[in-house]
């Protein structure tokens, strides 16, 4: 019997003067039990020294891209897109950390390793996150789904806020990320990660969910997501909404396409909520979150959104 080897996995680490923690986010990535990955590295012309300590890691695994000017969030993740050389393919934000054995489990739906599932027939697969501070330390979990859904409940129960992947927590062919059209920014802004996978998953009948908590993602007030604003959200929310609905009905699923037509007020009210939790404790965070709670009153003053800051509430108290 011939033996066939494992695919090529690229975890991308696209990253702007963070040499610190971009170093632990690297090397949780070379240590991934699954060996046969390689590791880019896009350096968006940082003015620290990210590139000198980039030159003393030797790991043939590694490849380091030195853009020569600022290409912008998203032209930095597209350029990591773009030479990617494994079959499948990951984001990893620079201050997130892998836990050694997130490639080899993220991957087993894709090597046909689930008895009974088709591996043709899963767009994505992903795990729950543990959110951790500056610091490093623990502030809650995100939400896990069932090992198997289909994409279209994946997309609803996230924008009904049941399901909680990160961008370092989900694993999509590089072909589909790039047929979708990689990262864009004009759309969907910060959400632009969820743009390209969402895309990439309902083109597919399953989606994968693997429940270790597989990434350490760190919210902290220099991070993109904790400077954004929250009309900024909103409007990249409706512009996301909008494309997935869309790509449901050019493959002729109107019915999946009415159901996340339901739940575009979901969205937009966990996008305003998950922004003002990242934001809390900096300077005039009171103040700002009365402001967006009252302009954004449409929907966030309604049952659902209650019942979140009732279930979410105590994080903000601590």
């Amino acid at each position: 019997m011939i033996s066939v080897p494992p695919p090529k996995i690229t975890i991308a680490i696209p990253t702007l003067n963070r040499c610190k923690y971009l170093l632990e986010a690297l090397h949780s990535a070379l240590a991934q039990t699954y060996t046969n990955i390689e590791v880019v590295v896009s350096d968006n012309a940082s003015t620290d020294n990210t590139l000198e300590q980039l030159s003393t890691i030797t790991d043939p695994r590694l490849r380091v891209l030195k853009q020569l000017r600022n290409l912008g969030m998203t032209g930095n993740f597209n350029a990591a897109l773009e030479v990617a050389s494994g079959e499948y393919f990951l984001l990893l934000s620079d201050d997130d950390i892998l836990a050694p054995d997130a490639i080899e489990r993220l991957s087993v739906p894709f090597r046909g390793l689930v008895p009974d599932l088709d591996p043709a027939s899963v767009g994505l697969s992903w795990s729950p996150c543990v959110i951790i501070d500056a610091a490093g330390k623990e502030l809650w979990s995100t939400a896990a789904g069932p090992s198997l859904e289909s994409s279209v409940s994946f997309i609803e129960n996230l924008w009904l806020g049941h399901r909680g992947p990160r961008l370092a927590s989900v694993l999509e062919r590089t072909n589909d990320a790039r047929v979708v059209g990689g990262y864009d920014d004009a759309r969907f802004g910060l959400l632009c990660d969820t743009g390209n996978w969402g895309q990439v998953g309902l083109r597919y009948p399953n989606v994968v969910c693997l429940p270790q908590m597989l990434v350490r993602y760190r919210v902290h007030p220099s991070s993109g997501t904790g400077e954004s604003v929250c009309a900024e959200w909103q409007r990249n929310g409706a512009e996301l909404h909008a494309a997935l609905v869309e790509t449901l009905r050019s493959r002729g699923n109107s019915a999946g396409a009415a159901r996340l037509e339901r739940v575009k007020d979901p969205l937009l009210a966990n996008l305003t909520v998950d922004v003002l939790m990242r934001g809390r404790g900096t300077p005039g965070w009171p103040g700002r979150s009365l402001r967006e709670l009252w302009r954004s009153r449409a929907y966030l003053l309604t049952p659902y959104c209650l019942r979140r800051l009732v279930r979410d509430g105590i994080k903000l108290v601590q």
